[in-house]
């Protein structure tokens, strides 16, 4: 595993993250926690990448299902509350699709921190919310890749239209075409 890469690629969806996490909470998700998240968020992802046994592909993967799962719902507000859990649902359904035989999910649940039935309600929730299209091609994640590669940090799909930031020059293009 190329630990400077997961970490650079943590630190891209973390900066993302932050670009459009909010203060407030309109409504409860099953997303949301009891109390703020305290471990950051970058730390979080790399933690989840190195237990797992997983590499950068698996940020890549994670990054575009967050970003069907903004497309699809656009009244979703990401909060401190809730982005943990939005980024470990992404995370344990790109990894059980990447691998050919995924771990279980009370492996997951630990390294989520959650518990079982937790893990499983948010999985569950997720694939819902984003109607099972966990489909990514070859030709979005050359995309992803690339952006990642170029260090932008709020370009292109649900991030920038929700930060109502532009690409910077240095974005290597959308994230998703909508």
């Amino acid at each position: 595993m190329h630990e400077a890469e997961v970490k650079g690629y943590s630190d891209v969806l973390a900066a993302l993250l932050e670009g459009v996490t909010g203060e407030s909470r309109s409504k409860l998700t099953v997303y949301d926690a009891c109390e703020e998240v305290t471990l950051p968020i970058e730390r979080y992802i790399q933690t989840w990448v190195v237990r797992s046994g997983m590499g950068p592909n698996l940020i890549l993967y994670a990054t575009f299902l967050l970003d069907a799962y903004l497309l699809r719902n656009q009244e979703m507000k990401v909060t401190r509350f809730n982005r943990h859990r939005l980024i470990a649902s992404a995370l344990l359904i790109a990894a059980k699709t990447m691998k050919d035989r995924p771990a279980k999910n009370t492996f997951y649940a630990q390294i989520t921190g959650v518990t079982l039935a937790e893990l499983n309600r948010l999985e569950r929730t997720f694939l819902v919310d984003v109607d099972f299209q966990t489909y990514f091609s070859v030709e979005k994640c050359r995309a992803y890749r690339k952006g990642f590669e170029n260090e932008f940090v709020a370009a292109g799909g649900a991030y920038a239209k929700r930060c109502g930031k532009e690409k910077k020059a240095s974005a290597a293009g959308a994230f998703i075409e909508t």
